[in-house]
């Protein structure tokens, strides 16, 4: 990810566009080709060492480099990874402790001491070495110096999406496979969507970073990863509303804009809890078989729904089962509304209790009562408790498990 101070972009009349390099420009080429030269040169030696080199190589064009090493050092890692906090805790421990009952005595004696065993001169240059500048520079991102001129230009559009509103996405002609992988993606990033359908293709209304009142920086930070995973539809279109400065502008981009994602066209990344669940569920003989959910479901009243989850057993009809965590307090409205007004049979929403201890979200949970298919969770719906409502299918279809 780029910092607001790396990114270029221009605003006139109400637009914002990001200035994207050239990844066929031979300047360019030949600029990225030369940053990772000078980094491979000093793999192993203090990270310190090579941001004062690279001072003397920015180039023409500074603003642009420095984007380009920050991508490469964000996946550069180091050699070595230590936590000094200990060392230091101790060190300040008893160096305020002689300070506090010594009567008189010299710097270098204070040195000594406070070294017990060890050198004072190691022990110096051992207090911070935790830090950046002295950890040890590891070896380069697999990647070239191609793919990182693409992935500037992806940086651009994240850092600018981090300030958005809303952000509205038209995907023409999608095909089954990529909807599956994408809408999927949208879900585990935990992303705030109203999704339309269109003779066209599939429309989508998400709430941007700055329209949320809790953790938007969070939300920010998944809307930004999400965005790569859209530049593998061969055909889209995205608008988002973009505040900059106390002023808002708006944002137009398409396929025509020549981005390139550096995410593979595989299965969407799955949370680890999502995980955690999945191989839970699936031990043991209750019958039940447990997938992750893969198709997009016409709720009514305009309202569609992707399931996390999907569970099947030969002797009942098909559960779908989607999770609604913290933030998704307008989502959850809105899908409980539509269940109440057109009956879903088979779709059971997962709500974590941090909503519905709002009376608000309490008194609609109430008013749904034996429309919709409610489960509460903690962190992640349990398998006990999963397992118990499958168990009762029919016995009590609009209870909420407690």
């Amino acid at each position: 990810m780029l910092t607001k101070d790396l990114l270029r972009f221009t605003r006139k009349q109400g637009r914002i566009q990001p200035s994207f390099c050239d990844p066929n420009s031979e300047n360019m080429r030949a600029q990225a080709e030369n940053l990772f030269s000078v980094i491979k040169g000093f793999e192993g030696r203090p990270f310190g060492e090579l941001t004062k080199q690279l001072e003397s190589v920015w180039g023409s064009q500074p603003k642009i480099t420095k984007g380009l090493f920050k991508l490469i050092a964000d996946k550069m890692g180091v050699s070595e990874e230590r936590d000094l906090s200990a060392l230091r805790e101790r060190v300040f421990q008893t160096g305020a402790e002689l300070l506090r009952t010594a009567n008189e005595f010299s710097l270098e004696d204070y040195r000594v001491q406070v070294a017990g065993d060890g050198e004072p001169l190691s022990l110096a240059k051992e207090l911070y070495s935790d830090l950046n500048e002295f950890l040890p520079v590891g070896p380069l991102p697999p990647f070239g110096p191609i793919d990182l001129l693409h992935r500037y230009n992806v940086a651009q559009v994240q850092g600018l999406l981090f300030r958005a509103k809303w952000v509205q996405i038209e995907i023409l002609n999608p095909e089954v496979g990529f909807m599956r992988f994408f809408l999927r993606a949208m879900r585990f990033q935990r992303l705030l969507a109203e999704l339309k359908p269109s003779p066209e293709g599939l429309r989508l209304s998400l709430s941007g970073p700055l329209g949320i009142f809790q953790r938007s920086q969070a939300y920010g930070s998944r809307l930004a990863i999400f965005f790569p995973y859209l530049l593998h539809a061969p055909n889209w279109q995205l608008k988002a509303q973009i505040s900059w400065d106390s002023k808002d502008f708006e944002l137009s981009l398409s396929e025509a804009s020549g981005l390139k994602s550096h995410y593979p066209f595989r299965e969407a990344y799955v949370p680890e809890e999502y995980q955690d669940f999945y191989q839970k569920f699936s031990e043991g003989n209750h019958g039940w078989q447990v997938a992750l959910g893969s198709e997009l479901h016409n709720l009514g009243g305009g309202q569609y729904g992707f399931p996390d989850f999907e569970f099947r057993h030969p002797e009942h009809p098909p559960i779908f089962f989607e999770l609604f965590h913290e933030w998704h307090k307008t989502v959850l409205a809105q899908r409980i509304n539509a269940l109440s007004s057109h009956p879903y049979p088979g779709y059971l929403l997962g709500v974590s209790r941090r909503l519905t201890r709002a009376k608000e979200m309490r008194d609609l949970i109430d008013k749904a009562m034996g429309k919709v298919k409610i489960l509460e969770f903690t962190q992640i719906p349990t398998k006990r408790a999963v397992l118990a409502y499958l168990k009762d299918l029919g016995a009590d279809e609009g209870r909420v498990i407690i």
